[in-house]
């Protein structure tokens, strides 16, 4: 098995979360992490996934202040995933 494929099938395994699956591959492709971004980002995603969870598995209630906490981080995310140039594809 090759390093790429080897690095693939980590990336499937169940045991490692969605989240750390984006910021390892964020990393490893525009030498981003949402881990390192300043300001706590990583905690406040953490906390919003984690309330996302409760209400969708478990049922619980959102006030409007979680609601607002999840907006400013999923802003703070698009602000970083903008920030990241993007090459245009070639013209042929």
């Amino acid at each position: 098995m090759g390093e790429w494929a080897a690095g693939r099938d980590f990336l499937k395994n169940h045991t490692f979360g969605m989240r750390n699956k984006m910021s390892a591959v964020m990393h490893l492709i525009a030498n981003r992490s949402l881990f390192r971004e300043p300001g706590n980002l990583w905690h406040e995603i953490t906390v919003s996934y984690n309330k996302r969870n409760d209400i969708i598995h478990r049922g619980e209630n959102a006030t409007e202040d979680d609601a607002n906490k999840a907006l400013t981080v999923a802003r703070r995310i698009v602000v970083v995933m903008n920030a990241i140039p993007v090459q245009a594809p070639a013209v042929l």
